[in-house]
């Protein structure tokens, strides 16, 4: 398992403390869709801290060298929303040394694109 998929493992199972495990020391976190950057004991409290009960599934991984690229699935089951990760995280020693993570709601295309009969939904 590679340091991305154990992120998202630990991020779904809520091991806070395992999850310190797979960033580097020197870690920063972006979440560019609000305008945030957390330090890694910040990243955790809002993790811990989100409201809902939510599930992970990883759906796509993408390795190279020093980066790794990840969209996962997240279900939030008692609000009835989800959502797609896009995470970017650059790897040194192993570890997670920058993660910028692009959050998008899932919601149903715009009424103007249905209008043109293009599309089909993605099983």
């Amino acid at each position: 398992m590679n340091i991305v998929e154990q992120y998202w493992k630990l991020i779904d199972e809520r091991k806070w403390e395992e999850l310190a495990g797979v960033f580097h020391p020197d870690s920063i976190i972006y979440w560019p869709n609000t305008n945030e950057k957390f330090k890694l004991n910040e990243f955790i409290l809002a993790n811990k801290r989100y409201p809902g009960n939510w599930r992970v599934t990883l759906k796509h991984v993408m390795v190279t060298n020093n980066a790794q690229v990840s969209v996962a699935k997240v279900i939030n089951e008692s609000e009835g929303v989800s959502f797609h990760a896009t995470s970017i995280c650059e790897i040194k020693d192993g570890k997670i040394l920058s993660l910028h993570e692009y959050w998008g709601d899932d919601a149903q295309p715009p009424q103007w694109r249905r209008a043109l009969g293009i599309g089909s939904k993605i099983e």
